[in-house]
């Protein structure tokens, strides 16, 4: 029974985290999964998704969540997620899945989290 205290609490601030931050979760997962359009005769280079158009798609979404007073990680928080993300190839789903699972660990967000009474 000890040895499941660790999950239970890594569920529960994975929880609290969902539960604060739906609305970022629900349009961060839209944003990183969105198909790419690729138009014909387009370059390559230009076509392609990088881990820097994810970061500030999600800055971008902080920022106006931030602005219309809803509830979402801070943006130095997202850029810190993704300064220690491992390489990984771009899908879209893989990397939402790391950024939030990172986010619902990291300390500033764990404060903000216990900031709001809503639990």
């Amino acid at each position: 029974m000890l040895k499941e205290l660790p999950n239970f609490e890594n569920l529960l601030n994975g929880l609290r985290f969902r539960l604060l931050f739906s609305e970022f979760w629900e349009m961060s997962l839209k944003t990183l999964t969105r198909p790419k359009i690729v138009l014909p005769n387009a370059d390559e280079n230009l076509a392609k998704n990088t881990t820097e158009n994810f970061e500030s798609a999600l800055c971008q979404l902080c920022a106006k969540l931030r602005d219309s007073n809803q509830p979402s990680p801070k943006i130095f928080s997202i850029k810190n997620c993704f300064s220690k993300m491992p390489e990984m190839d771009e899908n879209g789903e893989k990397i939402h899945n790391y950024i939030t699972k990172e986010l619902s660990h990291d300390p500033k967000v764990i404060d903000l989290i216990k900031a709001y009474d809503k639990f």
